[in-house]
């Protein structure tokens, strides 16, 4: 088994904690808040900048899946492409 961690940063536009933004390119749109997990159940946030453990199995391979979840927000987002730009960086 060899150790390693898995660390992504808060994105292009910014992040603190556990929330991201997606943006538009259109000014007048509000950024959308997101956060990222490590699970399809939602239950393994992933903090901004903060490594996460594991360790490679014998097999040698790992998949590193990261699932996506919108925040409920409290207005209709305008209608357009928003996006985000992560850095992930994994260190053994």
């Amino acid at each position: 088994d060899t150790p390693y961690q898995i660390r992504v940063d808060g994105g292009l536009h910014g992040g603190v904690g556990q929330v991201r933004y997606l943006a538009s390119t259109d000014q007048r749109a509000q950024p959308i808040p997101y956060r990222l997990y490590r699970d399809a159940a939602w239950r393994e946030p992933l903090e901004v900048g903060v490594a996460q453990s594991a360790r490679v199995p014998d097999s040698g391979s790992v998949e590193l899946p990261l699932y996506a979840r919108i925040d409920k927000i409290a207005w209709v987002p305008r209608a357009g492409l928003y996006a985000d730009l992560l850095k992930v960086t994994v260190t053994w």
